[in-house]
């Protein structure tokens, strides 16, 4: 696991917040980004695929600096495929 990696990519997570999902084997950890006032709007989302097998390790790394990784199941088809 590249810590360092991860932690680039959730550092500035709103609120601390890291959606993680789960399809094909892969745990997708999202960076997002929002803006305007409150910051409602998310206007920035990039992930990054890690294995599936590495979930355990990946949220309970999150917890001990804070972060709450809110996991999902899976993708929607759509979302597998590309499709918004």
């Amino acid at each position: 696991m590249d810590w360092q990696t991860l932690f680039a990519l959730v550092e500035e997570n709103c609120e601390k917040v890291v959606p993680i999902e789960m399809a094909s084997g892969l745990c997708y950890v999202y960076q997002t980004r929002k803006k305007g006032f409150p910051f409602r709007n998310v206007v920035y989302c990039q992930k990054k695929a890690f294995a599936a097998n590495e979930l355990e390790e990946i949220v309970t790394f999150l917890k001990k600096y804070g972060y709450h990784p809110e996991v999902q199941n899976a993708l929607t088809e759509a979302e597998k495929i590309g499709i918004k």
